[in-house]
């Protein structure tokens, strides 16, 4: 994620995983501000050894995302269930969403494009998951962007992505990558493999 990054290796036969910051700004930090009268705000956080604390928060969270976005799930028992349920109507608040096929072709872009990798690091943005699930749309189309709004709303509702607290970004909730990683399987992996059997 720009100068950011993520990986996993083989560390003499030890599996690791490694988030890399080399740009702090892109993330908060909880601290004091103000040169007379101080007031604790999140704000980006400067690259000095005062919030190396900080840095081991931000790395550990995200190598627990990624570690948990690349954990196959299995598809049965309550998986089944808990997809089938997406087909339901969910409420948040006074209001109902609907919901699509969780195994439509407009799911299948919708769920690869927030299970990027990218978006364990730091969340994403509706500008950012636009681009992904819109990428023919023009930046500034004002029906676009009210669409992908809806869109992340319903996605809240069915608590597949969660607000990141003081911010305009979201990620993906436990429960939404279990979800739509096996939604994915299931259109992927298991629907081709089903379909070459019965030829």
């Amino acid at each position: 994620m720009k100068t950011n990054s993520i990986k996993m290796y083989d560390k003499y036969s030890v599996l690791r995983v490694e988030t890399t910051i080399n740009d702090p700004h892109e993330f908060k930090i909880y601290k004091d501000t103000g040169k007379e009268e101080k007031v604790k705000k999140w704000v980006p956080m400067g690259k000095t050894i005062a919030n190396l604390y900080r840095y081991a928060q931000v790395a550990q969270a995200a190598n627990k995302r990624y570690l948990d976005a690349v954990t196959l799930a299995e598809v049965r028992g309550d998986y089944i269930h808990e997809i089938e349920k997406l087909c339901d109507k969910a409420t948040s608040g006074k209001l109902t969403y609907t919901w699509l096929n969780p195994l439509s072709r407009e799911a299948e872009g919708i769920f690869t494009a927030i299970m990027d990798g990218r978006n364990h690091i730091n969340g994403f943005t509706n500008a950012s998951i636009r681009k992904k699930i819109f990428p023919n749309a023009p930046a500034d189309d004002k029906k676009i962007r009210n669409k992908t709004t809806r869109l992340l709303a319903k996605l809240r509702a069915h608590k597949l992505i969660a607000k990141i607290p003081h911010s305009f970004k979201y990620r993906v909730t436990p429960r939404g990558i279990k979800l739509m990683s096996a939604a994915l399987s299931v259109k992927n992996r298991l629907m081709p493999d089903g379909m070459k059997t019965a030829s």
